[in-house]
C-alpha cells in the first residue's frame, strides 16, 4: 500500500445488454450493434487514509499507525506496504484484533475481542481461525479445541453456561463423530453424532438410573436397542422414532415376559406372553391387550383356551 492510497478502490461497473434468450442456437450472445450501454454511475467520494510512521521506497515499512477511511485503525508493523508482524487492528464497529499479521491478513497467534463481549484467542491463517483456539462467548459459553477455516473442526470441548458440556469430535462447527454430552441433571449421552444430533450407536444414561444402549437417528432411539430400567425390567428389540416398534422382547423383573410385535410402544400384532409359573398366551394383541385369535396354555403346557379374544378377555 502506498502513501495516500485509500484502502478500497471502486472500479466502474460494466453493463452489457443482451437479447432475451429463446432456445439460443449460437455459441454466445453478443451485444446488439444498435444498443449503447448506459454510462457508469459516478464513483463514491474517495476518503484518503491517514498514516503516521516509517516509509521505505514509497511504501509503508516498519512501525506505523494508519487510520482508514471507514474509521478503522491499525497500529503495528508494516512490510512492503502490507501489515506484517505484530499489530493491533481496531475495527469501526468496535471489534479489536491484537496479534500477528502476514501479507495484510491475520496469520499466527492472536486475540480477537468482539464488540458484543465475546473473545477468541488462538491461531489464525489467512484471516480465519485455524489451529488451536479458545472462544469465550458473551453468554458465558466456552469452546476450546481445534478450528479449520473459521469453523470448529477436530477435537474440542464446548461448555455451556447452563452446565451442559460436550467433549468429542467436531466438523463444520457441529458435533460430528464420537462424543460425550453431559447435562446438569446427570444424564449423559456417549456415542456417535451427526450434524449435532445423536445418530448411530450410542448409550444414553438417564438421570433416574435407566439406560438405553443401541441405535439413534436424529436424537431419537431408532433401530435395534436395549433399554434397562432401574426396577429390573428390560426391553430388547426394535425402535422407531423413540418408541418400541417392530419385533422385541420385554422382560419383567417378576420373571414374566412378552415376546412379539410392538407398535408405537405397545403390544400390537402377534406375540407370546409367558406368566410366572410357565403358563402362556400365544396370539394376537392390540394396545397391550389380547385381541383376535389366540391360545392359552397352562403351566403344564395343556391348552385350555383356543378362540377369539377381545380387550384381554376370552370371547369364544
Amino acid at each position: 500500500m502506498k502513501i495516500g492510497e485509500s484502502k478500497k478502490k471502486t472500479a466502474p461497473r460494466k453493463v452489457v445488454a443482451v437479447e432475451p434468450v429463446i432456445e439460443p442456437a449460437v455459441e454466445d450472445l453478443k451485444l446488439p450493434p444498435t444498443d449503447v450501454p448506459p454510462a457508469p454511475p459516478p464513483p463514491p467520494p474517495v476518503v484518503l487514509d491517514k498514516y503516521e510512521g516509517q516509509v521505505k521506497n514509497g511504501l509503508l515499512e516498519g512501525k506505523g499507525k494508519i487510520t482508514y477511511g471507514d474509521g478503522s485503525k491499525y497500529e503495528g508493523t508494516f512490510k512492503a506496504g502490507e501489515r506484517s508482524g505484530r499489530g493491533i487492528y481496531t475495527f469501526a464497529n468496535g471489534d479489536k484484533f491484537d496479534g500477528e499479521f502476514i501479507g495484510d491478513k491475520k496469520n499466527g497467534r492472536g486475540k480477537y475481542n468482539f464488540a458484543d463481549g465475546s473473545v477468541y484467542e488462538g491461531d489464525y491463517k489467512d484471516d480465519k481461525k485455524n489451529g488451536k483456539g479458545i472462544y469465550k462467548f458473551a453468554n458465558g459459553d466456552k469452546y476450546e479445541g481445534d478450528y479449520m477455516n473459521d469453523d470448529k473442526n477436530g477435537k474440542g470441548v464446548y461448555t455451556f453456561s447452563g452446565g451442559s458440556k460436550y467433549e468429542g469430535d467436531f466438523r463444520s462447527g457441529k458435533y460430528n463423530g464420537m462424543g460425550v454430552l453431559t447435562f446438569p441433571n446427570n444424564s449423559k449421552y456417549e456415542g456417535m453424532f451427526r450434524d449435532g444430533k445423536y445418530s448411530g450407536r450410542g448409550t444414553y444414561h438417564y438421570s433416574d438410573g435407566n439406560k438405553y444402549e443401541g441405535n439413534f437417528k436424529d436424537d431419537k432411539k431408532d433401530g435395534s436397542g436395549k433399554y434397562t430400567f432401574t426396577n429390573g425390567d428390560r426391553y430388547e428389540g426394535s425402535y422407531k422414532e423413540d418408541e418400541k416398534h417392530g419385533l422385541g422382547t420385554y422382560y419383567y423383573s417378576s420373571g414374566e415376559k412378552y415376546s412379539g410385535e410392538f407398535k408405537e410402544g405397545k403390544y400390537n400384532g402377534r406375540g407370546t406372553y409367558t406368566y410366572q409359573g410357565g403358563a402362556r398366551y400365544v396370539g394376537g394383541y392390540k394396545d397391550d391387550k389380547q385381541d383376535g385369535a389366540g391360545k392359552f396354555y397352562d403351566s403344564n403346557g395343556k391348552m385350555t383356551h383356543d378362540g377369539t379374544w377381545k380387550d384381554g378377555e376370552f370371547v369364544e
